[in-house]
């Protein structure tokens, strides 16, 4: 995973307009500053009733731990951003033209660090770190080697999260597909017992098997059922085709997502 972009600009030695020091407020004192502070205080002391320096020196002390410490804290800025290249992230951005606060999410392409403030870029946008509410993990290596599944007979399960039933599902991995906790084979031609239609616009006075051959290559939601458990789990798939067995209705189901880790068996052909 290669790092798109990256812009470092650094101010020149006394350029005081740019620089940091020109950031700085008034009423903030930094190292230099106190530097300046100090020699000219030594340079016009009383020789008769020299001033103790030693809390001076105390001081500066304090200055240049700070200055070791923030320099840290930017580098570790640095590197946290860099980790994020390649991966998901969502942020609350402010929105310029309302001033209102939104969440924006999108994969980090790029890191730009200018003046010592590291951003992300984000979709063409830049992103502070300190802006970033999650990061999700979306290796991009890890999806190259898992579209080698495609076109392969597996088999799997998908699951209830609520009840934690359980179904096997068979089918032909279609393809890919990143999702926020985990990654999912889209499987089709998986054949399964219909249990309930679960899709907003289904309405009662149809049977199920009416209800699926009038939404033939359309996605609907679901319950399938195991009938020999009686384990229900609700999925959302593309019918293919439905039809009654005995008592039953089966449907062949097209898009359905099975979790990756959940796939025990892969059928080279």
């Amino acid at each position: 995973m290669g790092v798109n972009s990256v812009n470092n600009t650094y101010a020149a030695p006394g350029a005081s307009a740019s620089g940091a020091s020109a950031t700085r407020g008034t009423s903030a004192m930094g190292k230099d500053e106190f530097l300046n502070l100090l020699i000219t205080q030594l340079k016009y002391q009383d020789p008769l009733s020299p001033m103790d320096n030693t809390e001076y020196v105390a001081q500066l002390a304090q200055f240049s731990t700070l200055e070791q410490m923030n320099n840290m804290s930017n580098s570790l800025s640095s590197m946290e951003a860099f980790s994020m290249v390649g991966k998901i992230i969502t942020a609350a951005v402010e929105d310029p033209a309302s001033g209102e606060m939104k969440d924006i999410q999108g994969v980090v392409d790029s890191v730009k660090i200018r003046s010592g403030v590291t951003t992300l870029i984000v979709g063409g946008q830049e992103v502070k770190t300190s802006e970033v509410t999650y990061v999700f993990d979306n290796d991009r290596q890890n999806l190259i080697s898992l579209s080698s599944m495609i076109g392969q007979q597996c088999k799997g399960y998908v699951y209830d999260s609520s009840t934690l039933d359980v179904i096997n599902v068979e089918g032909t991995v279609a393809g890919i597909q990143k999702g926020s906790y985990e990654d999912y084979a889209i499987v089709n031609g998986f054949q399964g017992n219909v249990n309930a239609i679960l899709s907003d616009d289904y309405k009662k006075s149809q049977t199920i098997l009416e209800y699926l051959n009038d939404h033939i290559g359309k996605e609907v939601a679901l319950e399938i059922i195991d009938k020999n458990t009686g384990k229900k789990v609700p999925i959302v798939a593309v019918v293919e085709s439905a039809a009654e067995e005995g008592e039953n209705v089966k449907a062949t189901l097209n898009q359905v997502s099975v979790p990756v880790d959940s796939i025990f068996s892969i059928i080279q052909k």
